[in-house]
């Protein structure tokens, strides 16, 4: 697996969830992991499946890209990227993370964001975490 971390701050909002992404970060023809930090700014979605709009100042986003998954294995794949993100920030912070589905909870505060998208070469998963 590649893995970077991009020193720049660069502002999630959503664009980075695509294929074309990791083809700059971490050009290869592997799985690949980029890192980087910065503020989030996703609009929510409007119509039957609407969603909240996702907005904070700092956070820590992990984006995954996985070459030839299944979208099932993709969510599976999601998971265990939560649970060790929970054993890090418990590990660090000393704070009790509490793990619900895909998120990460401090008592009833939601802690970070996290989805899986398929792709023509496989999956990819984005979890940003709130720092501020």
């Amino acid at each position: 697996m590649n893995v970077v971390h991009v020193d720049d701050t660069l502002e999630y909002d959503g664009s980075q969830l695509q294929t074309s992404f990791f083809d700059v970060h971490a050009p290869g023809a592997e799985d690949a992991l980029v890192t980087f930090r910065g503020p989030t700014g996703v609009p929510g979605a409007h119509g039957p499946a609407a969603a909240p709009a996702i907005a904070s100042p700092l956070m820590a986003h992990v984006l995954v890209e996985h070459r030839d998954m299944s979208l099932r294995a993709g969510l599976l794949a999601q998971r265990l990227l939560v649970r060790l993100a929970a054993g890090f920030i418990r590990g660090r912070a000393g704070v009790p993370i509490e793990i619900r589905g895909a998120a990460l909870l401090v008592g009833d505060a939601r802690l970070s964001v996290s989805l899986v998208t398929p792709t023509p070469r496989g999956v990819l998963i984005h979890l940003g975490v709130n720092v501020e």
